[in-house]
């Protein structure tokens, strides 16, 4: 199986996603406007991180990582971590990784659902729209 690697990125006090431009070195490379930032949401060691102010690039943990699940609903639209599924139903999952089994899954309340992407739709993110889940 060829897996694609890749995000979407959330910008918690804007409120957007935002373009990022790269992942490498255990960080995010975030671009908002002409304005470069890292983000270390992967875990970054300290000795880098203080290399990286040394050299005045700005390290902002203000951002929401969302990665791709390799997989797409059932009209095309690719999934990504913390997308809303409405099943034929009307019923809303959210997409989150299971740490338990090891893979991607929807939840409803607190309990874990298998995804049957022929029948989802994406209709929304939480981080968008949290209205959606209640």
């Amino acid at each position: 199986m060829n897996r694609k690697i890749k995000y979407k990125v959330w910008d918690i006090y804007g409120k957007v996603f935002v373009d990022y431009y790269s992942i490498s070195d255990n960080f995010v490379h975030v671009a908002i406007g002409d304005q470069y930032y890292l983000t270390n949401n992967l875990d970054a060691d300290e000795e880098h991180k203080k290399y990286l102010t040394e050299k005045n690039i700005e390290i902002r943990d203000e951002y929401i990582l969302c990665q791709f699940i390799n997989s797409n609903d059932r009209e095309g639209k690719e999934v990504y971590e913390n997308d809303v599924l409405q099943a034929p139903s009307g019923e809303l999952f959210v997409v989150k990784w299971h740490d338990e089994e090891l893979r991607w899954a929807m939840m409803l309340k607190d309990t874990w659902y298998n995804m049957n992407m022929e029948i989802l739709k994406v209709v929304g993110n939480i981080l968008e729209t949290p209205s959606l889940i209640k």
